[in-house]
């Protein structure tokens, strides 16, 4: 139930960031945590696919941030002027 929580509030937090800098409302969403190693999710990743893996002390192990190729695309192309037109 905790990591539940915590990946719920991360993602309000994601929300706040994005918002400005895509001008559209993004859709940023949690999932039930699971246990899998590290080859086991890659194997089924898109290639283009950001994987972030990173440590938290207060919570005494690793994360792993996962990001949409669609995702990644949306924010290059904003960041550079574009417009983030399309629904994420």
């Amino acid at each position: 139930y905790a990591l539940r929580m915590i990946n719920e509030r991360f993602c309000r937090f994601a929300r706040s960031i994005f918002l400005p800098m895509l001008r559209i409302q993004p859709r940023i969403s949690s999932f039930p945590p699971e246990v899998k190693t590290f080859d086991e999710y890659t194997a089924d990743a898109d290639s283009f696919m950001s994987l972030t893996t990173s440590r938290i002390d207060e919570l005494r192990g690793n994360s792993l941030l996962v990001v949409a190729p669609n995702f990644i695309s949306l924010l290059t192309n904003s960041y550079y002027g574009g417009t983030a037109v399309r629904p994420i």
